[in-house]
């Protein structure tokens, strides 16, 4: 470590401060845009290289350690936590440790929220954003409006259908948020072109429920936070429109009513398997796991063995055995118990009760609201695509708004 550390200094002894931050900078963006189009491997490279640029860079490093956020001290004892409940469990050392590795995305929020210290760097990173986004719905579209019979799937450029909905329901929300706060200066034609083409595919093209639910969920927080007179009427207005919209659209409403059905139909014993059946299921099991240790849960990798546990004896897809219920809620508490469950949760509630009132703090509000509500169908704090755009993005959003311990105190005492 003490050689690599020597050797990435000698490289990057010619670059000044700023050089290392900015490098730092488009090191995150390509963490987002590697893992979103599945390249794993590279986005792993990509995470070795920046965290070895934080070694060698006496400046970043001083600003992390420095760093006296009371949202970052919440995060860390969550990490800390799941180091700790590595300490009892059925599963092997290897495992244990591959969970606790698994949770590494969360650091990426701490460096994020040192990095992007000014507007203009934030402002940059969510520019790049859009138009990267903006890009992949184009070619969208031309493949639906073709109805090609390519291999590639519309709505599955992306990783898969729900990393694409959310990524471009998240960039639709971050080039209204932006234009109507007044940070960017794009022409009028330019904006609205931008968000019918996102906007409309998460309509039309996208099969990602998920998505439906973190494009609802985000436009009634933005409105909510950007308008300050008949605020209620018009979230339950642009609610309505919404729900509307979706059922008029053909793929939208199939997928809505298929889910509806599957909720439905999941105790019938003749049901086959389906993908909201399954999820009710899981979570029914996963309820049992929690049953045998509450508070302190399975311990970090032992959710799975816990599971099977749960499940042994039977017959059929009912009975299989799952390493994710579908559920970020239920899979904490199981797996990490109740104060895991509980210092994620507080996490969450202090970041969204405290965003600033910028267009930054907007975002990170719809992040934190967006992600709270598909969570109880799916673990994506913790998965590697939206994980870390949940992490880095919300760690951009909010630079630049220090939150002390005193601060937090006096929030939370109003």
């Amino acid at each position: 470590m003490v050689r690599l550390r020597l050797l990435m200094g000698r490289f990057f002894q010619g670059f000044s401060p700023i050089s290392c931050v900015a490098f730092c900078q488009a090191l995150l963006m390509l963490n987002i845009f590697t893992a979103a189009n599945g390249w794993f491997a590279v986005t792993n490279v990509l995470e070795l290289m920046l965290w070895c640029t934080v070694l060698v860079s006496a400046y970043i490093r001083r600003a992390i350690f420095c760093l006296a956020d009371a949202r970052v001290l919440i995060l860390l004892a969550f990490v800390v936590w799941i180091a700790v409940a590595m300490c009892w469990g059925q599963a092997s050392v290897g495992e244990r440790l591959e969970e606790l590795l698994s949770w590494r995305k969360l650091l990426l929020f701490p460096l994020a929220l040192v990095i992007f210290d000014t507007r203009e760097s934030r402002l940059l990173f969510l520019t790049v954003f859009i138009s990267w986004v903006f890009i992949y719905s184009l070619v969208s579209w031309a493949l639906y409006l073709a109805r090609s019979t390519h291999e590639i799937d519309a709505a599955y450029l992306l990783e898969n259908d729900v990393v694409q909905a959310m990524f471009f329901a998240f960039a639709a929300l971050s080039a209204f948020t932006l234009k109507a706060k007044g940070d960017l200066s794009w022409r009028p034609l330019v904006f609205g072109l931008i968000i019918l083409t996102l906007a409309s595919n998460v309509f039309i093209v996208a099969t990602g429920r998920s998505g439906y639910l973190f494009l609802a969920v985000g436009v009634m927080v933005m409105v909510w936070h950007i308008t300050n007179r008949y605020r209620v009427g018009l979230t339950a207005i642009l609610l309505l429109s919404i729900i509307v919209g979706f059922m008029v659209s053909e793929r939208p409403s199939s997928m809505l009513v298929q889910g509806i059905n599957e909720v439905l139909s999941h105790e019938d014993h003749d049901a086959g398997y389906t993908s909201m059946g399954i999820r009710l299921v899981m979570w029914e099991n996963t309820v049992e796991v929690i049953k045998a240790s509450p508070i302190f849960g399975a311990g970090s990798g032992s959710f799975y063995l816990e599971y099977a546990d749960v499940v042994q004896g039977g017959n059929g897809w009912r009975y299989e055995i799952s390493d994710d219920p579908h559920n970020q809620y239920l899979h904490l508490w199981a797996e990490q118990g109740l104060l895991g469950l509980l210092l994620l949760m507080a996490f969450a509630y202090i970041c969204f009760l405290t965003v600033p009132a910028t267009s930054f703090g907007i975002l990170a509000a719809c992040l934190i609201a967006g992600f709270c509500a598909t969570s109880m169908f799916s673990g994506h704090f913790s998965t590697f695509v939206e994980g870390r755009l949940f992490w880095i993005m919300l760690g951009v959003c909010l630079s630049g708004s220090e939150l002390s311990l005193s601060d937090l105190r006096s929030k939370l005492g109003k």
